[in-house]
């Protein structure tokens, strides 16, 4: 599996329907923003990029670009709009600042096949405190996340991973949503958050550690996981 480089992580947030960069007020010291503005994404996808193949790497084959990484953004909504929007804006302006002999060598004859997946966190569950659970639980919904996940390749030709992949309330609701990811097989990739973290609030917090518990041993959550795709990769 090629490794994967998250280039913007959280670069934008959404409030009171509105999208707000981070930098763009005097308090959120972001000075890649500061210096380019928005542009800062495509600059930094063109070094990336022309970077990668003058070592001898591909993008989309040795390692994934993961140009932008939010929260909020795994079913419809103003976020995934504006980052569907965003996306194909840098998509362009990359395929037309990218030097043309770095496009045939990576087989880029439009802007649609410029390597900017975009990554979902998908932290789901209960909201706790301060926590951000971006996705509840009782608004899972397998359907809706697939012909989103549809809906972005066809709009923007990118892929979607889950980068951030942890939940608060009923672990073994959110390892049944979990396993629904991983079967549907809409997700270029699915990473967990912190899986061996400890647990140290079990009552409040209990899915602190995903996976494994405080000895690193799997929990019922994992074996859930683990059961439904094996009986649906042995159907």
């Amino acid at each position: 599996m090629p490794f994967k480089i998250v280039l913007a992580g959280e670069p934008y947030y959404e409030y009171q329907g509105k999208i707000f960069w981070q930098g763009e007020f005097s308090s959120q010291p972001y000075l890649l923003y500061r210096e380019l503005g928005e542009d800062w994404i495509v600059e930094a996808t063109v070094a990336l990029i022309n970077k990668s193949v003058g070592l001898g790497l591909i993008p989309g084959v040795d390692f994934d670009i993961i140009g932008i990484n939010l929260p909020g953004i795994e079913r419809p909504g103003y976020k995934s709009s504006y980052t569907i929007k965003k996306v194909i804006e840098i998509k362009k302006a990359v395929f037309g600042r990218l030097d043309p002999q770095v496009k045939e060598r990576l087989g880029i004859k439009e802007w649609r096949d410029v390597p900017f997946d975009i990554g979902m966190e998908f932290h789901m569950g209960k909201k706790l405190g301060d926590r951000n659970v971006t996705l509840p639980i009782e608004q899972f919904n397998i359907d809706e996340i697939n012909k989103h996940i549809d809906n972005i390749f066809s709009q923007a030709g990118s892929r979607c991973h889950a980068t951030e992949v942890d939940g608060i309330g009923d672990p073994l609701k959110i390892a049944d949503a979990v396993s629904q990811l991983i079967i549907a097989r809409k997700l270029a990739s699915i990473s967990f958050f912190e899986p061996y973290k400890p647990v140290t609030d079990p009552q409040n917090d209990p899915w602190q550690n995903m996976l494994f518990d405080n000895n690193q041993q799997p929990t019922a959550a994992y074996y859930l996981i683990q059961s439904r795709v094996f009986n649906e990769l042995l159907k």
